[in-house]
């Protein structure tokens, strides 16, 4: 996985935001947005770089650096809400 691209960072399990992510992949697929999923307990060197503790966390990267970190379960229109402004 390149942490350098748009991702979500996600534990195994987590079906209900899986899904919604899901639905929401195409909105930002077409925006070119790159969702990507880490599984925190195979990679948790990576969690521990970007200071993820609780799950689920998405991270927003912009030319490689963390721009936004979106924190706990949320349904669709929260999460297009929260990425207005890379979606636009």
């Amino acid at each position: 996985m390149n942490p350098a691209t748009p991702g979500l960072r996600t534990k195994k399990g987590v079906c209900t935001t899986s899904s919604t992510l899901s639905e929401i992949h195409w909105t930002l697929v077409k925006k070119k947005i790159k969702i990507v999923k880490l599984n925190t307990d195979e990679e948790s060197a990576i969690a521990l770089k970007y200071g993820i503790t609780s799950i689920p966390t998405m991270n927003v990267f912009v030319n490689g650096e963390v721009v936004k970190t979106i924190v706990g379960a949320k349904p669709k229109p929260a999460i297009l809400k929260e990425l207005e402004s890379f979606i636009a």
